[in-house]
């Protein structure tokens, strides 16, 4: 087993399942409790809570260089309350069967990716197969040479003008330079970056390339593609000036998001070579010359004629049928308790929080562990092997998105970057493992059940962790959370001769009741049952796994990065391992990150072996020795 976890797909997290159910709260916007007025009949109070980090832990001020760790007002170390919010909210989505909605628990775009060499029988082959389609690639034959070209390619000039972004065509076609043309001798040598020029041309080519503005030439704009290295030699494309007389190509908000998501994931590795804002998106009132292509209602668009594309079906598509179904604007907990705004259609409802969270700051002095220097890189959704159920691409109408990313706990394992380029080089200068952190969390007109899902996302089970701040996937913020004190305003002794405007009751021995309480709620509404009796939530799959990845503590070796030579492994036709090729009968287990609930209930069986084995070992010890006699018998 462990070998196959070595040769397959493994990653240091992995998903909780999203539940096919919903738990709605509240019926409609008008049944949410009032925020202008505290409710008697509702809990309003304080939870005291402390954060310990059990390896070290680093929370960044923000800085993209040299970043320190968080600071608040006063210049204390502290983690930013907004940051201990978005842990406790996304908890709540999967201990609350929240409903996942597109533009805020996930973005509804596209993934980008290019492929035209994926072998027969791979993974990628259908994907490579969509690609060549939807660029009609083909390979023709020029001066008796072959070439490879993209008839569905075409260019233009992309411009931004009063917010909006449109591709005004080019007159006639783009022009291919040869790096060793004259004319670019008098121009910077410069890679990924384009350039005004005047120019003639004959036969098709480029003739003469002169400064722009020269008289009784054409004016154009030289687009270099990236560097000319060894024999991957990158174009150098000319473009004609605009056509007016066609018709501009406007691009939908869709198109313009999935291709920024896909730049944001790829600037990392961009920069460490080139000046990455050249792919980014002009600026107002700016152009820049692009290749692209219209299809199936969507326009892509490039730096090269090979441009990256989207997949058939976006992310939001890969959600379970039920959730898509439901309306957005359904009051689940997570809405209901952190408030939303939204709107769906012509309906839009905003309701503020009733809960607040206040920064929590460091206790004591501050202790620097070790800075580290790494590459906080990772697999993007891109890589469908580990985000799809069956590893099945964003271009089939089946595809299912696997559930909410956890990461594993474990200990601290980060290794020296291969990369050099300090540009794409992050470093982490954590506080020390046993690290304490104090704060506040406000809470305001909660029922019973809600403040008891507000307690079980802060402190979880015995035995968990949670984890918080830059590094996850190394080991590095791992925490475990305790409730010092849970307070509620009492309203009938708020103004009394005894305690004038005290009116604070101590209901911290009430935390695990409160817990209770909502576990009672939620199992009522879900109706959950196993066989004819009523099932609690706390044995339905996605909370055990939920529960288990927060209570084992992972070896770093089962629960890292792959190389990218395995990724090539595991996208290609065969897999090796140790041992030579796989038997390919087995590669789409090893083609597939392991489920939550395997691994659960491997770990599960192989504790009740053990225990079995301790309990055998003990009766043949009494069988040998017999029963141990007590002193003065």
């Amino acid at each position: 087993m462990a070998e196959e976890k070595k040769t397959g797909v493994r990653a240091p997290y992995n998903f909780v399942p999203f539940s096919s159910k919903v738990l709605v709260r509240y019926e409609n916007a008008e049944q949410l409790p009032p925020h202008d007025r505290i409710d008697p009949t509702l809990k309003t109070g304080e939870i005291h809570v402390t954060i310990k980090a059990e390896t070290p832990i680093f929370v960044s001020n923000g800085k993209k260089q040299n970043a320190d760790f968080f600071r608040n007002a006063e210049g204390k170390c502290a983690i930013p309350g907004s940051s201990v919010r978005g842990l406790l909210r996304q908890n709540m989505m999967i201990l609350g069967y929240g409903l996942p909605r597109v533009g805020e628990d996930l973005d509804d775009y596209q993934i980008y990716y290019r492929d035209m060499a994926s072998e027969e029988g791979s993974l990628a082959e259908k994907r490579r197969d969509h690609y060549k389609a939807t660029l009609n690639i083909v390979t023709e034959k020029h001066n008796q040479k072959p070439v490879t070209i993209a008839k569905n390619v075409q260019a233009g000039y992309l411009h931004k003008e009063n917010g909006e972004y449109y591709i005004q065509p080019i007159e006639g076609e783009v022009l291919r330079v040869p790096r060793s043309h004259e004319g670019l001798r008098q121009f910077p040598n410069q890679n990924a970056s384009t350039c005004p020029v005047s120019y003639t041309a004959s036969a098709g080519g480029v003739k003469e390339i002169k400064p722009a503005g020269t008289a009784g030439m054409r004016s154009g704009v030289l687009l270099y593609t990236g560097k000319s290295v060894g024999q991957n030699v990158n174009p150098v494309y000319l473009f004609p000036q605009e056509d007016p007389n066609q018709g501009a190509i406007r691009l939908n908000e869709k198109d313009l998001l999935s291709y920024e998501i896909d730049y944001k994931n790829r600037v990392n590795s961009l920069k460490a070579y080139y000046d990455a804002t050249f792919w980014a998106l002009p600026e107002e009132g700016e152009e820049k010359p692009v290749f692209y292509c219209v299809q199936d209602g969507h326009v892509y668009l490039g730096m090269t004629r090979f441009l990256r594309i989207g997949y058939k079906y976006s992310l939001s598509e890969g959600m379970p049928k039920k959730h898509r179904e439901i309306d957005p604007m359904t009051l689940d907990y997570p809405s209901a308790v952190f408030g939303y705004a939204r709107k769906a259609g012509e309906k839009q409802q905003a309701y503020r929080s009733r809960v607040s969270v206040g920064d929590f700051v460091l206790q004591g002095n501050a202790v620097q562990s070790q800075t580290v220097t790494t590459v906080l890189g990772e697999p993007k959704p891109s890589f469908f092997p580990i985000y799809t159920k069956e590893s099945k691409d964003y271009n089939q109408d089946d595809f299912r998105l696997r559930g909410y990313k956890q990461y594993w706990m474990k200990s601290v394992q980060a290794k020296q970057p291969a990369n050099q380029n300090e540009k794409v080089q992050t470093k982490l200068k954590p506080l020390k493992e046993g690290s304490t952190f104090h704060g506040v969390i406000r809470y305001k007109n909660l029922s019973d059940d809600e403040l008891g899902l507000l307690l079980w996302t802060l402190k979880l089970e015995e035995g968990c962790c949670q984890n918080i701040g830059m590094g996850k996937p190394y080991g590095y913020g791992r925490v475990t959370v305790s409730v010092d004190k849970l307070t509620r305003l009492d309203l009938e002794s708020l103004y009394t001769a005894q305690d004038f405007c005290g009116g604070n009751r101590d209901e911290t021995g009430e935390v695990d009741r409160y817990i209770n309480c909502y576990e009672q709620y939620a199992t009522e509404r879900l109706d959950l049952k196993k066989g004819k009796k009523r099932a609690s939530i706390r044995s339905q799959r996605e909370i055990a796994d939920f529960f288990f990845m927060k209570k084992t503590i992972q070896e770093p070796e089962w629960a890292s990065y792959m190389e990218l030579e395995e990724y090539k492994k595991v996208m290609s036709k065969k897999l090796v391992n140790t041992g030579g090729t796989v038997d390919l009968s087995k590669r789409k287990e090893l083609a597939e990150l392991p489920e939550v609930s395997k691994l659960r209930k491997e770990k599960e069986e192989s504790d009740r072996k053990k225990a079995e084995q301790e309990v055998d070992l003990t009766e043949k010890m009494l069988a040998i020795y017999g029963p141990k006699h007590k002193k003065g018998r």
